[in-house]
């Protein structure tokens, strides 16, 4: 098994607050700082979402601090000026998440089946 790549994690609080991905054999380097609302994670309250998300498909360091963190990411940089990006959710009458938007594009829609 040859090692292509590592991401280390960086914590403040319960949140992931930054994750540095590194290529083993080219030298590059990402660094990505996450922050986040008050909310409950939308992800944490309903974990079949993210078990069943193709955003989600390919656990790596952009999207596990959607999951694992206990609020809800509102927006992500790469230590480069101008690069933040938005995200924003819509949410249903029960507070769920009913929309995933990041950057301005719609990532996810989540439709709830009455029970």
């Amino acid at each position: 098994t040859v090692e292509l790549s590592e991401e280390y994690f960086t914590y403040t609080g319960n949140n992931i607050s930054r994750t540095i991905y590194r290529e083993l054999n080219g030298g590059y380097s990402d660094t990505t700082n996450f922050f986040y609302d008050n909310k409950t994670n939308y992800y944490g309250k309903n974990p079949v979402l993210w078990f069943t998300d193709l955003l989600f498909a390919d656990l790596n360091g952009l999207v596990l601090p959607f999951a694992l963190s206990e609020n809800n990411v509102v927006s992500l940089d790469q230590n480069v000026p101008g690069s933040t990006v938005a995200v924003t959710y819509g949410e249903t009458d029960k507070q769920d998440i009913e929309s995933l938007t990041i950057g301005g594009d719609l990532f996810s829609r989540y439709k709830y089946k009455c029970q």
